[in-house]
């Protein structure tokens, strides 16, 4: 079975911003022009988690022909839970803002927009989703909140209960002949693996506030459950690149890329 995917991220989706929002259409017809299979969309999907902005996301997605279990599958980012920091003088706020978010309620509401892409049996984070001969594991990655560990939110770790739950789903004997697909939107590198000086310097500014705290013990499960392919987002770059014999997948620079070039691009791979 040839499997074409398409993997978009970090699309930061505001009504109210007509030029994202047509760029936006532009991408997911792109995506439906070349008869893909499957998309993938690994996180901030919207700037801020209003019911606007994910009907805006939805509604595109539907006109293409993409908003089903079948042909979708999705993970949760941060800016789903904690939002974004409002521009000017009261940016200030945002570190409190991010302590008085709800994010069990947060995830749950994620979890209902797109719950028709969900598996029937499981509903939340994390998932197993089987299609054909592979099976693609969703997993949110946002770190609760910290003043130390997590002051604004960006940062990513997984949880001990959600690890434990994800361990299970591994250890499921009817996929141990499948090709595993892992969904996750936090990056897997501490300083910036490109050559582009605009990126590089933005990374490494961002070093203490954009990392996933527990990365290397993640790296180790997937390691040992033979997973081979991840897809993530979080750093607006599109890259690929090999980490302990795992392919990793970034193309969260789709609508908003934060490179000297400035291109616009998605990622595209048949298995």
């Amino acid at each position: 079975m040839n499997f074409k995917i398409a993997h978009i991220s970090d699309l930061h989706i505001n009504r109210k911003n007509k030029e994202l929002t047509e760029r936006y259409d532009k991408l997911v017809k792109s995506i439906s022009k070349n008869k893909i299979d499957h998309l993938f969309i690994t996180g901030d999907i919207v700037h801020n988690p209003f019911e606007g902005d994910y009907n805006t996301v939805i509604k595109k997605l539907k006109k293409y022909g993409y908003f089903s279990r079948d042909r979708l599958s999705v993970c949760i980012g941060n800016h789903e839970i904690y939002g974004g920091a409002e521009h000017g003088g009261k940016s200030y706020l945002f570190p409190t803002q991010c302590k008085n978010t709800n994010k069990r309620k947060r995830i749950q509401e994620f979890c209902n927009y797109f719950c028709d892409t969900f598996p029937e049996n499981r509903k939340i984070f994390p998932y197993a989703k089987e299609i054909g001969d592979f099976v693609i594991f969703g997993i949110n990655s946002v770190a609760d909140w910290s003043l130390d560990g997590n002051p604004i939110g960006s940062n990513g770790e997984i949880t001990n209960k959600e690890l434990t739950q994800l361990k299970k789903l591994l250890n499921n004997k009817i996929f141990t002949e499948k090709i595993k697909i892992v969904l996750i939107h936090h990056h897997f590198y501490y300083t910036s693996l490109n050559n582009d000086e605009v990126f590089s310097n933005w990374l490494y500014s961002e070093r203490d506030t954009m990392q996933l705290h527990n990365s290397k013990n993640i790296i180790n499960l997937f390691r040992e459950y033979g997973i081979k392919l991840v897809f993530h987002g979080h750093t607006h770059i599109n890259e690929n690149y090999k980490m302990n014999d795992i392919t990793f997948f970034n193309t969260s620079g789709c609508l908003l890329p934060f490179t000297k070039k400035h291109k616009y691009e998605y990622a595209t791979l048949t298995l």
